[in-house]
């Protein structure tokens, strides 16, 4: 599992930070730039991208991961008094009873119960922001992606979401294309992240 153990932003590798760039993009756009949102960030690692919505936006932050060292890390160096950091598994959290988005990025693939884990998630908020190797472009190999448990096609990972509306965006790459574009922005080339944009029916 790639975790980004760094302590400065533009220390982390582009694509991670790119796909929180555009959440939090996202959620100012749906939200008509409005600050002191609840948030979820499911699986969010080391809480660099829990630390930017929070610093950036004033949203209150709800970060969860269940690993040891990235809870230290998390406690060391990317604490901030909007986030409130959770050590747990996903189906465990104490989650509250509403958020106003939920981001969860490069976590589905890693579930076994991928159907129930979204399920979940779009019961918390009206809006979830996720995103998962596209096996269009990143076969998935087990003796080489060890903690996965699959990859994604556009039409799989749509098939996992409930009804409601969708925005669909793709990553060409780490770095120079690392940013979040509508999928299909480069006719040539397949997007090596999907990036999807779930919100729920009025």
């Amino acid at each position: 599992m790639e975790r980004q153990m760094k302590t400065k932003w533009e220390d982390i590798t582009k694509d991670h930070t790119a796909r929180y760039l555009w959440a939090m993009k996202t959620i100012a756009r749906k939200y008509n730039q409005r600050r002191g949102l609840n948030i979820l960030d499911v699986a969010c690692g080391v809480g660099y991208g829990s630390y930017m919505l929070a610093n950036k936006y004033g949203h209150a932050v709800h970060a969860i991961d269940r690993n040891d060292d990235a809870t230290e890390f998390q406690q060391k160096y990317w604490r901030h008094p909007f986030v409130l950091f959770e050590q747990a598994d996903v189906f465990e959290a104490n989650y509250k009873n509403a958020y106003h988005a939920v981001i969860s990025f490069e976590t589905i693939e890693h579930i076994v119960d991928d159907l129930g884990f979204v399920k979940k998630l779009c019961e918390l908020a009206p809006i979830v922001i996720v995103s998962v190797p596209n096996q269009d472009r990143i076969p998935f190999r087990p003796e080489k992606h060890h903690h996965h448990q699959r990859h994604y096609t556009k039409d799989e990972l749509d098939a996992i979401f409930p009804v409601g509306k969708r925005t669909w965006c793709e990553q060409y790459n780490k770095t120079s294309q690392s940013a979040m574009v509508p999928l299909g922005t480069n006719k040539k080339r397949i997007g090596r992240t999907l990036g999807l944009v779930w919100e729920k029916n009025d």
